[in-house]
Parts: structure tokens; sequence; C-alpha cells
């Protein structure tokens, strides 16, 4: 088998979060062409032994990919980060590590960085460990939370003060319901102005380039490809 540069991708996402979804494969990485052709291609990168598939309750019976030993051995090959692997996924944050991979494939698609998750950060070079940093050439460094559950103002509050102090240019957090959007936006009154804290909702994140709230009022941090 040739391994394409779109197959490097996949394996890439895999090693990154753990895990893709299968329509995560055919939502990001063959967006204009017929679904069977993405399904072929994860039976061919199966074939060669780089990843395996399995049915997970967790996610509604959809099915997931996930590197075989192989596939880990081919990945570590040309990733410039080590990410310690599980040997069984965490079924409690299936879901959230489900939402924060295409977040990250999603924001791919407007930034040119790399993309370090969380696994593979250090918990002594930050006080609050997001779900993962975009890292630009110029070394510019943008966090990212998927908030998926409603937090009180003070816990929340307390998240941002963790922020201060850090190398971080702006912590961009992506909420997956409107009541939660507009409770954090609420919140954001109030944040520290010494960062740069971002608000965007996934529903107008996955359609598009949605403005998004700051501290600052609105930006638009998807118009240009690096910081």
């Amino acid at each position: 088998m040739i391994i394409q540069e779109r197959d490097r991708e996949i394996l890439r996402c895999c090693y990154e979060q753990q895990f893709m979804v299968v329509e995560q494969v055919k939502r990001y990485f063959f967006k204009d062409r017929l679904e069977c052709n993405a399904y072929v291609r994860i039976q061919e990168l199966e074939r060669a032994g780089l990843v395996k598939r399995e049915q997970t309750l967790t996610l509604d019976g959809r099915r997931i990919i996930r590197l075989t030993r192989e596939g880990l051995r081919y990945v570590r090959n040309f990733h410039p980060v080590e990410i310690p692997q599980a040997k069984t996924i965490d079924q409690s944050t299936m879901r959230h590590d489900a939402i924060v991979a295409s977040v990250s494939l999603r924001l791919r698609e407007f930034w040119d960085a790399t993309w370090i998750p969380e696994r593979a950060l250090k918990k002594g070079d930050y006080a609050q460990i997001p779900d993962g940093i975009f890292v630009f050439n110029s070394g510019t460094k943008v966090a990212v939370e998927v908030e998926n559950s409603q937090k009180y103002r003070t816990r929340f509050m307390g998240i941002l003060e963790r922020w201060r102090d850090t190398d971080i240019e702006m912590v961009l957090f992506v909420t997956t319901a409107p009541h939660i959007f507009r409770l954090l936006q609420t919140y954001l009154k109030e944040a520290p102005k010494n960062i740069l804290f971002g608000l965007a909702d996934w529903d107008a994140l996955k359609q598009g380039a949605p403005e998004v709230w700051s501290t600052e009022g609105v930006i638009n941090p998807f118009s240009k490809r690096s910081f």
C-alpha cells in the first residue's frame, strides 16, 4: 500500500486524539468525494495493519478507528511530539474527546499550526491544562477548551485566573450548546483583560467562520492562516 498524505493525516489524528470516529474521517478528509471512498480507504489502512475498527455503545454504536502497534510505530517516525497512548479508551470522556477531535480538525481548516493535544502537555508547564494548544510557526500559542457542561461563575472565573502570566496568546472556548454560550458570554464581561479569551459556538463554527466574543469585544481570529 502506498501511503498518501491524506492517510498520514488520518493516522496523525488517531495518534493525537487516541481514536477517530469513522464519520470524522469522511467529513474532514473526504468531504468532496463519495462517502464510500472514505470507507474503502479505511478498509485499506486496516488491511495494511495500520488501524483497527471498533464499535462503541458510548457513541451510540458508531464505529471508531484506532492505531495498531504497527500504526503507532509508523506515526512516531514522523510526528514531532511524543504522545502517551492509552491501552483502552476512557468511556467517561469519550463523547467529549470526540468533540475535541472534531474541533481541532475544523480549526486546522482555518489555521496553519501544529496541534498539541492534552495528553502531550505537561502539568508543570501550565496551571490550567486545556484540551489542546495550537502552536504557530511564529511561536504564538492558542489554547482550546471545549465546554459541553454548564459551569458556575466562580469556577469559570477561577479557570480564567489560572491563565494569567502564561505564554498563551489566546484561549478559545468552544461551546457545544446555546445556553452554555449565552452563560459564558455574561461571564466574559468580568474576565481579566491581560489575556485574550475568545468564545465560539460549535454549531456556528461547523458552518463557517463565526464571530468570536472576547474580553475585547467581537473578534475574528479566522481571517488569517497564522499569527
